[in-house]
């Protein structure tokens, strides 16, 4: 019974450990947009956030163009 418990609290903790890691990524990805509009609203490129929000390939050039 209590190895059984032992492996519950594992999976339990395995679980947590994946869960917070996925919401960390999440807050990350959102720093990283958010930061890339700012860059864009300062440099006075605001119409390109429409078109950095529809296509991945031309906001992954803006990330590595301002190094985010």
């Amino acid at each position: 019974m209590a190895m059984y418990r032992n492996r519950e609290k594992a999976i339990r903790d395995w679980n947590d450990s994946i869960n917070s890691a996925i919401k960390d990524g999440v807050q990350q990805g959102e720093q990283r947009v958010n930061m890339l509009y700012e860059r864009l609203l300062q440099e006075n490129r605001g119409s390109e956030i429409p078109k950095a929000i529809a296509d991945p390939a031309f906001r992954t050039k803006r990330f590595n163009e301002y190094g985010i």
